[in-house]
Parts: structure tokens; sequence; C-alpha cells
């Protein structure tokens, strides 16, 4: 288990520094990001002026130096500072924390707990109503675009009926069933694609594991069939769900880029969308980077899980 642990930490470790890497060069690869707010043409700002910002800014030195300088900020977890409101850019992305990941949670219940439980059922009841139409349901999640759902259910929820609010995160003075149902259609459009995938896995794995030599050596032997459900099947066949579940998670916070902007979520996937329209460097390389990170440590959290399920992983 010790052995398993390390080189998994020693491997997230390895993947951040790359990430680390990947992000630098990437905010680097685009126009100077000075050069977007100050322009001499525009605001009449002297090249002296410019060198000056650029020597505050650390852009005239070595990428090689900039990158070593920026990353001993990282680890004092110093992000720096925005370009265009001059502010920390960790402040800034604590400031929109909570509202990504209590919608992340939200959708992460909703795909996973009826998503598993599903996909039990249709392996239980193979061939049966249950189980076309559950197999059904999920072909069409799987299918249906995001983008294009939650722009229909604000048409009809919304607009039509006028059931749902369409946008924003509601008044944090609202009690709390109104401010909840400003979490239900983004939570839904989150969870549906993943929903569909987490049934049609666990449904794979349940009917692999209950045509097992062992499963019909323990029907043979008298065993019940809720013992052989819940506690040889159920628990073998949740090793790959819990496989995805960290990914489905990291998703979510990054797949939260489009709902928050289709929704008006004020979350990090809205704030990256408007890093980007406004070519806020230093913004969009600590979002990226905190996506990597939340990704990583989420895997390494999904690697404990099944190495507690499965022994064999655990004794590797």
């Amino acid at each position: 288990m010790r052995r398993f642990l390390i080189r998994r930490a020693v491997f997230s470790i390895l993947t951040l520094w790359g990430v680390t890497i990947l992000v630098f060069v990437l905010s680097r690869l685009g126009p100077d990001p000075l050069l977007v707010y100050v322009r001499d043409a525009t605001y009449g700002i002297s090249p002296e002026t410019i060198a000056a910002l650029k020597e505050k800014w650390g852009l005239d030195r070595p990428l090689v130096v900039q990158y070593v300088k920026w990353v001993g900020a990282l680890l004092r977890g110093d992000l720096g500072e925005s370009v265009g409101a001059q502010r920390s850019v960790v402040l800034i992305i604590s400031e929109k924390v909570p509202a990504t990941a209590q919608l992340a949670a939200i959708a992460w219940v909703i795909a996973t707990v009826p998503g598993v439980a599903l996909g039990v059922l249709s392996a239980v009841k193979r061939g049966s109503v249950w189980d076309y139409t559950a197999r059904a349901i999920a072909l069409i999640g799987q299918a249906t675009p995001p983008f294009w759902l939650a722009l229909v259910m604000i048409l009809v929820f919304s607009v039509q009926l006028d059931w749902l609010p369409s946008a924003t995160r509601g008044d944090a003075q609202d009690p709390f069933f109104t401010r909840l149902r400003h979490y239900i259609m983004p939570a839904l459009v989150l969870a549906l694609g993943p929903w569909a995938a987490y049934m049609r896995l666990t449904r794979s794995s349940m009917l692999e594991v209950l045509d097992t030599e062992f499963v019909k050596l323990a029907r043979a032997k008298g065993v019940g069939n809720t013992v052989i459900l819940w506690k040889h099947a159920l628990r073998n066949a949740l090793i790959q769900p819990l496989t995805v579940s960290a990914a489905v998670l990291a998703s979510f916070i990054a797949g939260a880029v489009f709902v928050e902007t289709v929704f008006a979520w004020p979350g990090i996937g809205r704030l990256a969308v408007q890093a980007t329209l406004d070519n806020d460097f230093p913004i969009l390389a600590g979002v990226v980077l905190m996506f990597g990170v939340g990704y990583l440590a989420l895997n390494f959290l999904a690697d404990l899980a099944y190495a507690v399920v499965d022994p064999r992983i655990r004794y590797s």
C-alpha cells in the first residue's frame, strides 16, 4: 500500500511540474499581455513607462528566469496580479471557487447516485423493460449537447413556464429553497452526460462480475441473491466507476466554463472566459493551473479509493 501511494504521489508531482511548464509556455506564446493594455498610439505612454512596467512584471527577463521566478512565487502561494484588475490573482480566484465548487458537488451527486443505482438495476434486470428504458435514456443523455440542453431548458422552464430562474446564483439574503432553484438547471445540465456514463459503466461492470465463476459458485452454494449482489458483485463492480468518479468531478469543474457562461454563474469558468476575452494572462494561467492541480488531486483520491476497494491494487 505504501509503495503504491508513493508511486502515485511521485507521478502526480511530476505531472504537476509538467503542467506548470505547459501553462507558462502557452501564456508566453500569445501577444505580450502588457501591450494589450498599454499602447503608445492609444494612450500616449512613453517607451520609458512601458520599459518600467515590463520590469515591474518581469517581462524584460529571459524566459527561463521568468519561469523560475514564477514557480518560486507559486510555491509561496503567489499567482501574481491581474493585469486588468490590478488585484491578487489568488484573491480573485478564491472569490469564485465557492460558486463553482457548490455547483460541481451538486451535479456530482445528481450524476453519481442515480447513475450507479440505475446501472445496478439495469444489470440485475437484464433484458427487461427496466433495462431497455435505462439504456435508452443513457444513450439520449450521452448524445445530447450540453450547450443545446442549457438553452432549451432556459427557453422552456424560465421563459415559457416561468418555473426556474434563468441565470445568476441568487442573492445571499434569499431563503435557502429560493437560492436552491438557481442550482437546478445548471446542475442538471452538468450532470446529464456523466450520469449516462455512470449508468452504462456500472451496468457493464455489474454484468461482467455477475457472470464470473465465483458468483456462480456462490449461487451453487445457496448464497442469497441479496448477499451476492451487495457484498460480492457490487463491491467488485464499483472499481471502474470509482476510477471514473474523480475524472467526472474534475470535468465538472472544467466543464463549468460553458455552463457558467450560459447561466451567468459567478464561478471560475466564467472568470476564465472573461480573462480570455480581456487577455488577462495571470488570471487565465492561475485558473488553468488550478484546474490541473484539482484534476491531479481528485485522481489521487480515486487511486486511494479503489486501492481500498480492491486488495489486488493495495498490495501490488
